[in-house]
């Protein structure tokens, strides 16, 4: 079973201090220690990069070469799928944000990642984002309900 790990659990699994540290990083270290495939999206990267340098996010936040470090790690994992967009993306896209009432703001990443998914036919996500529930196309996970599902 493929599951999308988004980045809200990569960004909890390495900052101590943020909700949800404890079980999002007890997940991502046995993820990363199993056989199991998982992906990601450049915007999970791009986003995990964005938050874990950011000066307002946290109070003593990662150098760009850290937080790079930590990005190319879970990229290169030999596990990893990074999903990209096809030749329908648009297409489904809009059909996915259609499917949830619409899109609009910070909803139109997770519509995004919710094309990725719905185009690589993944139908598993761990994330602490309840947004993604309104698709009603996977079943959403928190990093200590995939643990017990796996």
């Amino acid at each position: 079973m493929r599951m999308l790990v988004d980045s809200n659990v990569l960004v909890q699994s390495v900052e101590a201090h943020s909700e949800g540290h404890a079980d999002a990083s007890f997940f991502m270290g046995s993820l990363l220690q199993a056989s199991q495939p998982w992906c990601l999206t450049w915007t999970n990267v791009y986003e995990f990069l964005r938050l874990m340098t950011h000066p307002a996010v946290f109070r003593k936040p990662l150098t760009w070469v850290d937080a790079a470090r930590l990005a190319r790690g879970f990229v290169a994992h030999p596990n990893v799928e990074v999903l990209a967009e096809t030749a329908r993306h648009l297409e489904v896209l809009d059909q996915v944000a259609r499917a949830a009432g619409g899109a609009s703001g910070n909803f139109v990443h997770d519509c995004h990642i919710a094309a990725l998914m719905v185009e690589h036919d993944v139908k598993h996500i761990v994330t602490g984002d309840t947004h993604f529930r309104r698709f009603g196309l996977f079943k959403v996970w928190t990093p200590r309900e995939a643990l017990k599902a796996r």
